[in-house]
């Protein structure tokens, strides 16, 4: 009876780690694709040719031509090149992708900003399709 109450304990112990473990794992929003998605799907292209490390935090994200936001902001990370987005539809006018900085970014740390024009698609958005936009940030000098 010991002998089976420590085999069950001892699994417990590994299962109980295992998925603590699990949950823990940094997840790569780029990676991240939902399966079976019914809806409007966005891939935005992070081209990033600045390796210097960034001293502010960017997001990624998609706003309709009102400025409203049609979806969840992503925070970018330097090394991930994709981010996907998903939208109810069908919709009908432009989606604007771009790179804003983060509110609780310290302006002042920071040499050089990021800068990026937008990418802009305008049209039709059926569900089931996918869209894509190409964003090549750039850095700029910080005026004094």
């Amino acid at each position: 009876m010991k002998k089976l109450l420590r085999i069950i304990t001892a699994l417990f112990v590994v299962f109980f780690f295992a998925a603590g473990a699990t949950s823990f794992a940094k997840k790569n929003p780029g990676k991240t694709v939902k399966r079976n998605h019914v809806g409007i799907t966005y891939v935005v292209t992070v081209t990033n040719p600045y390796s210097g490390g960034l001293c502010n935090s960017y997001y990624v994200v998609i706003k309709d031509e009102n400025g409203n936001q049609v979806t969840e902001a992503l925070l970018y990370h330097e090394g991930i090149d994709n981010y996907i987005f998903f939208e109810s539809g069908p919709q009908t006018g432009a989606r604007i992708a771009y790179l804003e900085k983060a509110d609780n970014s310290k302006q002042y740390f920071c040499n050089n900003l990021l800068i990026t024009h937008p990418d802009q698609i305008t049209g039709d958005f059926r569900d089931g399709s996918v869209y894509f936009f190409h964003l090549s940030p750039d850095t700029q000098a910080r005026k004094e």
